[in-house]
């Protein structure tokens, strides 16, 4: 019971704190989309209309699926060199750990420099190369 008053007390506060909508919209994104109006269709269909949404779409279906197909197959890689399922487990853990460290670096990077279209061309040349 005493879980239950402690997590139904900051619920009931938010409900009556809160709003349903911000007074202001927060960005100017939001608000030309209230303006223009719309609703998740529209805006789905305009996002497919966009070349720049389909190709980051088209990159990142490329990188999801290089990632998944490595990870579930890593054990079969390793296997023949001696190395068994924990070995594999820890080199998928390592993939993940690198992944994350080089989105951070690379989201730093890119907030100083601007090069957006310069990265990903690098890395999904440097992606395909160490596939192949």
């Amino acid at each position: 019971l005493l879980q239950a008053c402690l997590t139904a007390a900051p619920l009931v506060a938010a409900l009556l704190v809160f709003r349903s909508k911000p007074p202001t919209p927060p960005s100017r994104s939001e608000a030309v989309r209230t303006a223009v109006g719309g609703g998740w269709r529209e805006q789905l269909r305009v996002l497919a209309g966009n070349a720049d949404f389909r190709l980051l779409v088209a990159i990142f279906c490329v990188g999801f699926s290089l990632f998944n197909a490595i990870v579930t197959t890593i054990a079969d890689l390793v296997s023949p060199q001696g190395y068994d399922s924990d070995d594999a487990g820890t080199f998928a853990a390592a993939l993940v750990g690198a992944g994350i460290v080089g989105a951070a670096l690379t989201g730093v990077a890119l907030d100083v420099t601007h090069a957006y279209r310069e990265a990903l061309r690098i890395g999904f040349a440097a992606s395909l190369g160490f596939v192949v």
